[in-house]
């Protein structure tokens, strides 16, 4: 249900503004020498399910505390989970 909503919304965006689907796309990221890492690609997705999870918990689901919390308090605890995803070890 969420997915044909989100491909709906998409598809009637009418902005002239780069589509974030689009400008997010697997398709898109690619596993480059200067990140450092051989697994940019699974670290960027990694980053880009957590935000999103977030975002339909906040915005579509209105989950409470979260739907309420402020933004800075939000990077305040999601920061350190999003910069581990980008460079920590891997496990």
């Amino acid at each position: 249900m969420a997915t044909s909503w989100t491909t709906q919304k998409v598809a009637n965006h009418s902005s002239n503004q780069p589509d974030a689907a689009t400008a997010a796309s697997p398709s898109k990221m690619h596993s480059t020498p200067e990140f450092g890492v051989t697994d940019a690609q699974l670290r960027a997705e990694l980053v880009a399910s957590h935000l999103a999870g977030l975002a339909f918990a906040r915005y579509q689901l209105k989950i409470e505390p979260i739907a309420s919390t402020g933004v800075d308090e939000l990077v305040a605890w999601l920061g350190p989970t999003v910069q581990r995803y980008l460079t920590a070890p891997i496990p």
